[in-house]
Order: C-alpha cells, then sequence, then structure tokens
C-alpha cells in the first residue's frame, strides 16, 4: 500500500503493565485448567496502556537490512545501462539478479539498480542486528510465502538455497491467505527467523560481485524516449540522465504517479501502453487505495507466553483501546543454552489495514 507506516514498538520484560495485561489476555483464551502463571493478578484488561511502552523503553531501533546513509555528495548515476531495474524491492532486485546473475542475459557490469530511498527491499523490511531487540530478526514488512507461490518460493528452495520452516508450528493452513501452509525463512544456527530480507540481501551481495551498479538515494523525476528505436533516457531529481536500452519501472502506484507528466507513462496513447500502466486495477484495489497498513511488535526479554504459557501458535483478538490481535507464532523467538535457557521474543500484537 501506498506510504506504509511499520511500528516496532520496545517493550520492558514480562514483569512490565504491557506483559501483564497480555498475558492476561492470554489466559482468557486458554482451557481450564490454566497454566500457574495464569493465577497471577493483573491489572484489569482493556486499557490504553496495553500497548504503552514503559518509561525508559526502546520504540522503534529499527536497525535496516540493506541500508545506507546518505553519502555527502551523491555520486552520478551512469550514463547508461544496458538494462536499468528501477526500484529495488523484491520486484526490482529480482529482475537486475535473474538478468545478470542467474540467465546471465547481459554483461554484469551493464545492470543497473536505483532505488530512491537509503536501501534496498521495498515493503520487504528486516530490522535486526540492533541490541535492544535481543539479537532478534523481526520482518516489520513482507514476510511469509507458500510453497505454490512459485516467486518467490521456487528462487528461495532454488538457487538461493535458503532454509525454511512452517509459519505456524504446525503447518496448518491459513484461512486468510488463499488456505495455503504458509512458510517463513530460517537460521539454523539460532533455530530462529532468519528475516523475509536474507534473500534480498543474498542478491544484493551476488549482483555486485558480479559488478552490477546499485545506487541508493537515487529517485527517478521522468521517463522519455530515446531517439533510437528501442530504449529510454532515465532523468534522475537530483540531475542527470542515464540511457537504458532496456528499462523495469518496479515502482508502486503512488510513486509512479509522482513521476514528472511529460514522461512516457502518460504521453504515450498507444492502447498497449494505457493497458499496461491501468493493468494494476484490475488486480488488486488495493494499488489505488490511501489506507495504510499498521503492525506493531512488542518486544520481549522474556518470551512469556513461550516460557510461561509454552504457547508456540494460536491467536487472540482483544477489544481493548487501542485493539490487541495478538499472534504467538507471528515474531521470532531466540532462546540461549543451559539447562534453563532465557528466550527472548517478538509477540505480534496488532497487524490491520485500518485501526
Amino acid at each position: 500500500h501506498p506510504g506504509v507506516p511499520y511500528a516496532l514498538v520496545g517493550g520492558r520484560p514480562a514483569s512490565t503493565t504491557n506483559a501483564t495485561l497480555l498475558l492476561q489476555a492470554a489466559c482468557r483464551a486458554l482451557p481450564r485448567p490454566r497454566p500457574a502463571a495464569c493465577a497471577a493478578e493483573s491489572p484489569q484488561p482493556g486499557s490504553a496502556a496495553a500497548l504503552s511502552p514503559e518509561p525508559g523503553s526502546a520504540a522503534a531501533p529499527a536497525a535496516q537490512h540493506g541500508s545506507e546513509a546518505a553519502p555527502a555528495t551523491q555520486p552520478r548515476a551512469p550514463a547508461r545501462c544496458a538494462f536499468a531495474s528501477v526500484g529495488a524491492g523484491w520486484a526490482g532486485i529480482y529482475s537486475a539478479w535473474r538478468v545478470a546473475v542467474d540467465a546471465k542475459a547481459r554483461d554484469p557490469t551493464t545492470v543497473c539498480v536505483f532505488e530512491g530511498s537509503p536501501r534496498f527491499g521495498g515493503r520487504t523490511f528486516t530490522v535486526r542486528g540492533d541490541a535492544a531487540l535481543f539479537g532478534l530478526n523481526i520482518d516489520i514488512g513482507a514476510y511469509r510465502f507458500a510453497f505454490e507461490q512459485h516467486l518467490p518460493a521456487d528462487l528461495l528452495r532454488g538457487p538461493l538455497r535458503l532454509p525454511t520452516a512452517c509459519y505456524i508450528p504446525s503447518c496448518e493452513r491459513e484461512p486468510l491467505d488463499g488456505n495455503l501452509t504458509l512458510h517463513k525463512l530460517m537460521d539454523p544456527r539460532l533455530n530462529s527467523s532468519a528475516g523475509y530480507g536474507t534473500a534480498l540481501d543474498v542478491m544484493v551481495a551476488e549482483l555486485r560481485a558480479a559488478g552490477a551498479h546499485l545506487q541508493l538515494h537515487k529517485e527517478l523525476d521522468a521517463v522519455h524516449a530515446h531517439p533510437r528505436p528501442t530504449g529510454a533516457v532515465l532523468r534522475w531529481k537530483d540531475g542527470g540522465s542515464t540511457v537504458a536500452d532496456s528499462v523495469l519501472l518496479n515502482l508502486p502506484r503512488h510513486a509512479l504517479n509522482r513521476l514528472s507528466r511529460d514522461s512516457l507513462l502518460f504521453t504515450d496513447g498507444r492502447p498497449l501502453a494505457r493497458a499496461l500502466y491501468n493493468c494494476s486495477r484490475e488486480t488488486s484495489q488495493a494499488n489505488y487505495s490511501a489506507e495504510a497498513s499498521v503492525k506493531v511488535y512488542l518486544v520481549y526479554e522474556d518470551a512469556w507466553w513461550r516460557t510461561r504459557l509454552g504457547l508456540v501458535q494460536g491467536e487472540v483478538h482483544a477489544p481493548s483501546d487501542p485493539p490487541m490481535y495478538i499472534r504467538y507464532h507471528d515474531g521470532p523467538v531466540r532462546c540461549g543454552e543451559g539447562a534453563a535457557p532465557a528466550c527472548a521474543g517478538a509477540l505480534l500484537v496488532q497487524y490491520a489495514h485500518s485501526l
């Protein structure tokens, strides 16, 4: 969706008000006899404090996968590319990787990937590498897939050879996603989620190793026709231009609509061009929607739903204010070593397209 904001909310250990309220919601949903942890006194549910971080807690530390700080001086884009992929989400990175690395259809040094933001990934957004998150890899963007979805499944299990596990530990089908069994990427060393961004990190690394040009902070202003029969001229917002023999615009609808009105997308009146521009309306009305998605995790040093209640999957809808939609299997849990390992975890408490 356009302008998708994601929130990563840091919490304190399980003794805090946040954890106690969530624990109480969990206990109400469990059949009797309930675990001993449910006998503890706790505040009444339904309070707005349920999602309020405790004083001093970390709110959205957000170490981003694939992110780079803006350089003091923006390097110029190449004058020419044989193949240019504009927009470095899944589609943009995969298309460049397929052309340069997998199919070897172009000399990798003539393949270019341009991204207007400070990071690769688009809607795939893995937060990792922050001590405040206890070493967890948290997907606050896209994060799961089915084997029936051949892209990305065939890529992840084939050429990239990335380990996977069922998103729901019992491998139950997910009725909200076509009644399919969903999967996630795993890190066998941690026995925890690797983060969906891992696939993109691997492809970006392979593109760079092959000599492809990848550039962040490069926002497209317009696409013009080239005097030659094929090809296009990409005009950048920070000045300069790039001539490309082939171009793929892997951009969401709102980004396309921000391009200069003299771009080919708006001036080419041929029926095929208009059909291509309008095709996404037929497949997903969400491309034209202004609604925002909200995804919230609470991060705990003690994954109490696992350590105190023994819950590895299941969900609870709590009519609190703000409302909570808890999924015990959604969010990574990482346990230490020893006879009684401590388990840190991230718990999904809301995922909605309207609140």
